[in-house]
């Protein structure tokens, strides 16, 4: 099957919610899961020199490559459903792979901030879970709200002004490469505060 002008169209309107679906697959791993198995791993990593900083970079490698997979089976599995082009299918994969990198900084730092030491039923990792979600959700659509603010507010039509300053369609370059890189901004602010956190001595 291959995509029609009106398929096109189509599989543009849902690409917000696949972002939002491809986030949330993002945080289940890394929220609050295979990070501190115990406080006496806690305390040699802060023992270490500069051992909160190798250990939140030893995660994240980890992180990044499990995101290959992560974001490359939706891609896979739209290319076969909509019969998208190669070009098409690259850049969605890469979007993709943005998105879920990001999602992998906010939870590895939301974790770092709050440990539970693998208990999932402790209020800890239900915190860390949803902070990591929510987090990722609300960056991911902030730039559909600044569009929907500054209509009502100023008048102004975000899309149209991206169109007409780097001449792209404006709801593409927003969910594409505005949501995914604000969600690395947040990821890159989570993660510093996590190995703020995680370096602390305690007293």
């Amino acid at each position: 099957m291959t995509i029609t002008q009106g398929e096109a169209f189509a599989v543009e309107e849902i690409l917000p919610m696949i972002s939002i679906m491809i986030g949330i697959v993002g945080v289940f791993p890394f929220a609050g899961t295979g990070f501190l198995e115990s406080k006496d791993q806690l305390w040699i990593i802060r023992s270490a020199p500069k051992g909160a900083s190798r250990f939140m970079r030893a995660r994240l490698a980890t992180g990044f490559l499990m995101a290959v997979p992560l974001s490359g089976a939706p891609t896979i599995a739209m290319t076969i459903m909509f019969g998208l082009q190669p070009l098409v299918a690259a850049q969605i994969f890469i979007s993709a792979y943005i998105v879920v990198c990001g999602a992998v900084m906010v939870a590895m730092g939301a974790t770092a901030q709050n440990p539970n030491y693998e208990d999932t039923k402790s209020a800890a990792h239900q915190t860390v879970l949803m902070t990591s979600m929510m987090l990722t959700q609300f960056t991911l659509i902030g730039p559909l709200f600044l569009d929907i603010f500054l209509s009502i507010g100023l008048n102004v039509n975000f899309f149209a002004v991206i169109e007409s300053v780097l001449h792209v369609d404006g709801f593409w370059f927003t969910i594409v490469i505005m949501g995914p890189c604000a969600l690395l901004l947040v990821g890159l602010t989570m993660m510093t505060l996590g190995i703020r956190s995680l370096g602390k001595v305690e007293v």
